[in-house]
């Protein structure tokens, strides 16, 4: 930071900055526990592993979801060592809140290159940041949100670079990117889409090559994922595996709604836009689909798994009225240089999402909230009155699309907060004695009450008649 920024007095409000950042982040991460399934099925117990001296680069675990051993795991590298650092597993939430700041900061500073009021500007970062997949995810130990975020910090610093030619940006890219490749397994064919756009752009309007950016992402980003691509061919798998190879699971599919079945990839995608949001797999397609801007009470909600309609209950009317604005920006007189811009940023975005196998769920292909924002901005850019009035009311109807689904969330995040808490703290000065011999359970769900200094046990337990709360085959006792 001192080598690339020049005043003292930016490197002392960056500093003050990301200090009170984090410290605001960790106490949001600490006071609302994950209670999420696959946050504390395998992202928490990842974690748990890697902070107790697992090393996954020598040897497996014997951990209960196999899969551990060949996920990717920048995510939960970063948390291990929070964890490390606080001793509380739930403070490693803390990365999600400070990739919100930072996808907020680096997209407004993208924005500030283009010529949008102000207002505006304001607007469409909170709308990019706020994606449903994020305010769902934040306090929960689900990767997606991070995926989504560091993909908006990486693309929002390389589209400065190429407004304003300062190397902050270019190095912002470029640390992102290896996190964003850290991350899932889907994250290098999206980059590597990217990076060829990227490169062809420059080519072709710059008339510069541009290599050594990409190859140092490409080549970081192989040095921190040793594991899990060549620790999966030295132990005879596909690199990547498990969803390549002979011995892979389909794991997708298990997951699947019946409605998608035997449809392609782009039909997946319509039919889950334009569904009701909904987390269940027995879908019927005639009574699954709303018609855009149709509103009903019990569609409003949306989790972190929602598998149909996930991006919110106005999102299909949105990308209606986008896809007229776009016909105005295409079919009026404009200049040809932003209707080449608009094309190949989209077409960029739709490339990502179309080599994705899962782009159907909201969660595994948030990029899709992009497509409509992007064609917003060109309206708001635009010359003429009809795109920019579709532009600003389409950044009201997001902002509805966010607000309401963001409350709903938010107040049932209060409520099981309140739930949680109430449990933990009704043993007081007595000894709760935990049962984790089902292996289906959750094994580190015993964190909630010794990081708090609350007596507890594990022991096997007779009497099955108290469940645990946001936990399944965990048993309990009070003595």
């Amino acid at each position: 930071m001192i080598y690339m920024v020049k005043k003292s007095t930016d490197i002392i409000v960056s500093i003050v900055a990301a200090l009170l950042v984090s410290v605001v982040s960790y106490y949001l991460a600490i006071t609302y526990f994950d209670l999420s399934y696959d946050g504390q099925g395998y992202h928490q117990e990842t974690i748990y592993l890697l902070k107790n001296g697992w090393n996954p680069v020598y040897g497996e675990t014997k951990a209960f979801r196999s899969w551990i051993n060949y996920y990717q795991k920048g995510n939960e590298i970063i948390q291990s060592n929070i964890y490390l650092l606080t001793d509380k597993i739930e403070a490693g939430k803390m990365i999600n809140v400070l990739f919100i700041y930072i996808a907020l900061v680096t997209f407004f500073i993208f924005l500030s290159t283009l010529q949008i009021k102000h207002i505006y500007k304001w607007i469409i970062t909170f709308i990019v940041v706020f994606n449903p997949v994020v305010f769902t995810q934040v306090f929960t130990n689900y990767l997606d949100a991070n995926w989504y975020l560091t993909l908006v910090i990486s693309l929002s610093s390389l589209l400065t670079y190429f407004s304003n030619r300062e190397r902050l940006g270019l190095i912002i890219f470029i640390l992102s990117s290896v996190i964003f490749c850290s991350l899932k397994l889907t994250s290098i064919p999206v980059f590597i889409v990217i990076a060829v756009f990227a490169f062809s752009y420059h080519l072709f309007f710059h008339k510069k090559k541009m290599i050594m950016p990409f190859l140092t992402v490409l080549l970081l980003s192989g040095i921190c994922n040793v594991h899990p691509f060549l620790t999966n061919v030295q132990h005879g798998y596909h690199i990547l595996h498990p969803f390549a190879g002979a011995k892979k699971s389909d794991i997708l599919n298990q997951n699947i709604p019946e409605v998608l079945l035997n449809k392609n990839r782009v039909e997946r995608i319509l039919v889950s836009l334009f569904s009701e949001s909904s987390n269940g797999t027995k879908a019927i397609l005639y009574e699954g689909l709303k018609m855009p801007f149709e509103v009903n009470k019990a569609n409003l909600y949306i989790s972190y798994d929602t598998r149909l309609g996930g991006f919110g209950f106005l999102f299909s009317g949105i990308i209606v009225l986008t896809l007229l604005m776009f016909l105005c920006i295409l079919f009026i007189k404009e200049e040809k240089f932003y209707k080449k811009i608009l094309i190949i940023v989209l077409a960029c975005i739709v490339s990502t999402i179309i080599v994705n196998p899962a782009s159907w769920w909201a969660r595994l292909s948030a990029q899709i909230w992009l497509l409509p924002i992007t064609i917003i901005i060109f309206g708001l850019l635009s010359k003429k009155k009809l795109p920019k009035l579709l532009s600003q009311l389409s950044l009201f109807i997001f902002m509805l699309n966010i607000l309401i689904p963001g409350y709903l969330n938010f107040n049932e995040l209060q409520n099981n907060k309140k739930i949680m808490n109430q449990f933990v703290n009704s043993v007081g000065k007595k000894t709760i004695i935990l049962d984790l011999s089902n292996k289906s359970g959750f094994q580190q769900y015993y964190l909630k009450f010794r990081e708090r200094n609350i007596k507890y046990k594990l022991n096997n337990i007779t009497d099955k008649s108290h469940l645990a709360p946001f936990t399944p085959h965990v048993y309990y006792e009070i003595e």
